[in-house]
């Protein structure tokens, strides 16, 4: 079955990586990006790639999510643990959701993390995602 996915992500990338050429031009111009030797050069074309890439993928990711309107599926789910990673200035809170026996990482905020306790039943949205790439949704506002 072709449903035209394959041509979305296509066409998606594509503007992405325009605009991540945009954005490397543009960093050329004002000497972010400098070309003074050759292995300069080669570390300047890789950091524009590197620009590019990450603004392709976080565009792909940003019209899967926006573009979506399928209606979620609902999950009843448990935490099933919490974890702080890293330390200092570069803590990251992951919450870990038992869906029907798959076990789910979100990553989140402080004060969800805080609000979170292991055991607590949670809803999990699956949506489908407008280029078919689904997703989780967890809701701790029970």
């Amino acid at each position: 079955v072709n449903d035209g996915t394959a041509t979305k992500y296509i066409l998606i990338a594509l503007v992405g990586a325009i605009i991540g050429v945009i954005v490397c031009i543009m960093l050329l111009k004002r000497g972010v990006l400098k070309f003074e030797s050759v292995s300069s050069n080669y570390l300047a074309l890789f950091f524009a790639f590197l620009i590019s890439a990450t603004i392709t993928f976080s565009f792909i990711s940003s019209v899967n999510y926006c573009l979506d309107t399928s209606t979620p599926e609902v999950f009843e789910a448990e935490i099933t643990n919490k974890e702080e990673v890293g330390s200092g200035k570069t803590v990251s809170y992951h919450i870990y959701v038992d869906v029907n026996g798959e076990t789910v990482e979100f990553r989140t905020g402080i004060r969800r993390f805080s609000q979170a306790e292991s055991g607590e039943k949670v809803n999990v949205y699956l949506y489908d995602g407008f280029l078919g790439d689904d997703y989780y949704i967890l809701d701790l506002n029970q």
